[in-house]
């Protein structure tokens, strides 16, 4: 009876240190998240760049995107609704259709995004799991994200323009 007792007192001991340990961990990673959120802010006080011009530029996207001649007609930019997490804008350029997703202008998004690294992971995602993952997803023709500013730009296929989507 004693010695299940010492080992019942055991395996309680060890799942409270358990709960503690990932109970500091969530406390490290909200700090931490907090902490780049804040430097980003500082950041773009400061005065760094954005990721992207707004409105998009052809000379801008015929630099980044392969399939972007420099020449030619002016890109249109033309704001598609529903971006809480993100501006998205469809760019025509060429006879060539583009999604364009930028940080959305409300402080509160953007502070959101940030703190839970939306931005970070969806740049990621296209850059370098979308081709592997063997799911039907936009190409991407340009993926940029900076940690200092939190500033990102995605430059995706246009799968309605494609006839992939409606």
């Amino acid at each position: 009876v004693a010695r299940r007792r010492h080992t019942r007192t055991r395996r309680r001991r060890a799942a409270h240190k358990r709960d503690g340990e990932q109970r500091m961990a969530a406390v490290v990673l909200y700090f931490a998240r907090t902490l780049k959120y804040e430097l980003q802010r500082l950041a773009t006080r400061l005065g760094f760049a954005a990721a992207s011009p707004t409105p998009v530029t052809r000379a801008w996207l015929a630099a980044r995107c392969a399939s972007v001649d420099a020449a030619g007609d002016p890109a249109e930019e033309t704001s598609i609704k529903g971006g809480e997490n993100g501006a998205v804008a469809r760019v025509s350029v060429g006879g060539a259709s583009l999604i364009v997703k930028r940080p959305p202008a409300a402080a509160p998004a953007r502070a959101v995004g940030a703190l839970q690294c939306w931005y970070e992971r969806e740049v990621y995602f296209y850059a370098a799991l979308a081709e592997k993952s063997g799911v039907r997803c936009p190409k991407c023709e340009y993926a940029h994200y900076d940690g200092w500013t939190g500033e990102f730009v995605l430059v995706l296929e246009d799968l309605v323009a494609s006839g992939a989507a409606r």
